[in-house]
This record gives C-alpha cells, sequence and structure tokens, in this order.
C-alpha cells in the first residue's frame, strides 16, 4: 500500500539526494523538481500502523517489524516492488490522460555489453545503460522485474513520455527502506 512520506529532514534529503543522483548520471534532464509533499512510499499492510517520523528511510523495515527480534535466523526481506508496479499500472493506462509510457530505470551493476543486458530491453542515455518497460503494455509484473534487476545498491527510475533525450518526465522513483521498498515523488517542471 502506498502512503504519503512524512515530510521530515532524513525522508527529504533522502529524496532529494537520489533525484540529485538521478540528475548526475543522465536519468533526469532538464529543468524538474521533486513535489516532495506529494510523494509516496510503499508499505506493507501488516506495518501500516508505524510512524514514518520515526524510520529512516534507509533503513530495512524489519527494524520495525516483530521480524527483527528472531536474532541471526534468515528473515525473508520485504518486496514492495509489485505495489508500486501495480499502482503504476494503474495509474498510467492506455488511453489515460496521464502524461508518461516508459519506466526507465538504472540499470543496477550491468554494462553495455553484458549478455544479460542484452537479453533486456534497454537503452542507453550517454553512454549508461538504462532497462525501460512500456508502462501501458507490459504487464505490471514485468514492471516489477525490471525494478528489480535495476535493484544495486540502489534504486534509480522515472517515468517519461519517450525514450529520446527530449522526453518529459512525470515520476521519480528511488529506493527506501534498504530497497525492501520504493519512493514515488511527482516531478514538475
Amino acid at each position: 500500500m502506498l502512503v504519503k512520506i512524512s515530510l521530515i529532514e532524513n525522508w527529504v534529503k533522502h529524496l532529494d539526494g537520489r533525484f540529485q543522483q538521478a540528475q548526475e548520471i543522465g536519468l533526469i534532464r532538464g529543468q524538474y523538481q521533486l513535489s516532495i509533499s506529494d510523494a509516496m512510499v510503499a508499505v506493507p499492510k501488516s506495518l501500516l500502523d508505524i510512524d514514518l517520523n520515526t524510520v529512516n528511510p534507509c533503513n530495512s523495515l524489519r527494524e520495525k517489524s516483530r521480524e527483527a527480534n528472531l536474532g541471526k535466523e534468515w528473515v525473508k526481506r520485504y518486496d514492495l516492488f509489485d505495489d508500486v508496479a501495480l499502482w503504476l499500472k494503474e495509474k498510467i493506462k492506455k488511453g489515460s490522460e496521464m502524461d508518461g509510457k516508459y519506466l526507465i530505470s538504472e540499470a543496477g551493476y550491468s554494462r553495455i555489453g553484458d549478455p544479460v543486458l542484452n537479453s533486456r530491453k534497454h537503452t542507453d542515455i550517454n553512454g549508461k545503460p538504462f532497462l525501460f518497460s512500456d508502462v501501458r503494455t507490459d504487464s505490471n509484473k514485468y514492471l516489477a522485474k525490471v525494478l528489480r534487476w535495476s535493484r544495486s545498491d540502489r534504486v534509480l527510475a522515472v517515468i517519461a513520455t519517450s525514450l529520446t533525450k527530449d522526453s518529459n518526465f512525470t515520476f521519480f522513483i528511488c529506493d527506501a527502506f534498504d530497497s525492501d521498498s520504493l519512493l514515488i515523488a511527482p516531478l514538475i517542471k
């Protein structure tokens, strides 16, 4: 489930820092600003009652759950990428007035020419590979896969109107909760 983020310093700093990283790698081009007051994060239903003011967006959700007390046992990580993909799919439907068609994300640790990268839909911007998916025609399961494939020490993605350099961007997406989840913020030109 997606909920509005807290506007306290650590959330704003995290989102703004990832936004600057996306600009530095050429994922976002042009004069855009984050609509931080409209930013949302995916949170599991079991943790909806947590106070986001007390949560560091860089820490795992397990720290706020009962599973944190299990000791050294392996605990399955939360993965809320399906929730975000479904939200995107519902928001940007075929025939929708919502501007945006492509999910474009950093290609994790991949480099141009990698065999695994070559087996996936990708483009390059200034010599750096980016994965992409057509939000309107690809399934939400595939969108979630693309987001997972992009996960490295961070996730940086946008919703764009095209794959060209003069594309407009409508949403910025980045990691939250130690990449267990994603933050989504509208972009304003």
